[in-house]
């Protein structure tokens, strides 16, 4: 993102901030949504640095004592990774700062941008809907027959 559409868009947050002034609700949700874009962006920071200093116990602890950490590679896929992706995004949503591939945007004419945009959007939520009704349908299947996660 560029300097000058950051720059709107923080102007943009101030100045509804500013604007709803200190008594109005709406300030304060806009205040109480940026605490929690903010904080899972720093929890995903500090799980992030868990993570690393977990796995490089795991490693020392399995080369050195030949005793690895059990149960790391669970803990690091099923909670870290998740973590790590999923507390971040509000902070990124917020700033219109994730990661995206625009080479096709440059061969759209301009006045066709904006519907390309939405196209993306709408087959985005319809992926992850998607996703979201056969991880569902997954997990019910497997919590039916009582399959668990081993730790040890």
């Amino acid at each position: 993102m560029s300097q000058e559409a950051l720059a709107k868009v923080h102007s943009r947050r101030q100045g509804i901030v500013a604007a709803s002034g200190e008594n109005d609700m709406r300030g304060y949700l806009i205040k109480i949504v940026a605490f929690v874009e903010k904080s899972g962006l720093y929890l995903a920071m500090l799980l992030t640095l868990v993570m690393a200093l977990h796995v490089t116990a795991e490693i020392v602890g399995r080369r050195f004592f030949n005793y690895p950490i059990p149960g790391t590679i669970e803990i690091v896929a099923y909670f870290y990774m998740v973590s790590v992706s999923f507390l971040p995004l509000g902070y990124c949503q917020s700033r219109d700062e994730h990661v995206s591939a625009d080479a096709f945007v440059y061969v759209i004419p301009k006045g066709l941008r904006p519907y390309a945009e939405w196209l993306g959007k709408v087959l985005s939520v319809t992926v992850c809907l998607i996703l979201l009704w056969a991880t569902t349908d997954m997990a019910i299947r497997q919590t039916v027959v009582g399959e668990a996660v081993r730790w040890s």
